[in-house]
This record gives structure tokens, C-alpha cells and sequence, in this order.
């Protein structure tokens, strides 16, 4: 499988980290091919408990084929708030602000 680089991760994110304690469980929303995941795995092994959540089964393969420590879950996330006959604008503008919580710590 052909993986393609990824944009690197929010500097914002990465500092936060730092202070999210050992152990701390943390669900990426809309992960994509895992920007942050990849990054906080990469940067803080074994620290974290990490999922990943998203509706493209290629992107959560490709970020599995990066990190096999990162837990997966395929999951349309917008079809808990609307039905299928949302238009695509609306739909990116709730992946958007998903997207924008980026990681929660539970």
C-alpha cells in the first residue's frame, strides 16, 4: 500500500500533550489517515490510548499500515445528526467542526 505523506500535525495539539497525563485515553474525531494520532504516537510511546474514529476505511488503513499501536473505528459520525439526504456543503461544514475538537481526552 502507497502511503501518502501527511501535513504535519497542529503545533497547538503537540504542546497540549505534553501536559495530558500517562495513561490518558483520547479519541481522535474525523482522523482521517491520522495527522494528530500518528504524531502523538510517534512523539509519546506508550503514553496514550488512542482511537480513531472515522467513515473512510482506506484513510483508517493507511493510518494502521503507519501505526499498528492506534485503535480504529469505522464510523459515519454525520449520520447521527442528519439523514442521507444532506447536501455535501453542510456535511463539510459538521466535518469541519468536528475535525476542529481534533482529539478529546476521556
Amino acid at each position: 500500500m502507497d502511503i501518502a505523506p501527511l501535513s504535519p500535525p497542529s503545533s497547538w495539539i503537540m504542546q497540549q500533550a505534553s501536559n495530558w497525563p500517562a495513561g490518558a485515553r483520547l479519541i481522535d474525531i474525523a482522523s482521517g489517515q491520522g495527522r494528530h494520532s500518528t504524531a502523538l504516537a510517534a512523539a509519546y510511546p506508550d503514553r496514550f490510548d488512542i482511537l480513531a474514529v472515522d467513515r473512510d476505511q482506506a484513510a483508517l488503513a493507511a493510518l494502521k499500515a503507519r501505526c499498528s499501536d492506534i485503535t480504529t473505528c469505522h464510523f459515519d459520525l454525520v449520520s447521527l445528526f442528519f439523514s442521507s439526504s444532506v447536501t455535501f456543503g453542510t456535511e463539510h461544514v459538521l466535518s469541519s467542526v468536528m475535525y476542529s475538537l481534533v482529539l478529546i481526552q476521556i
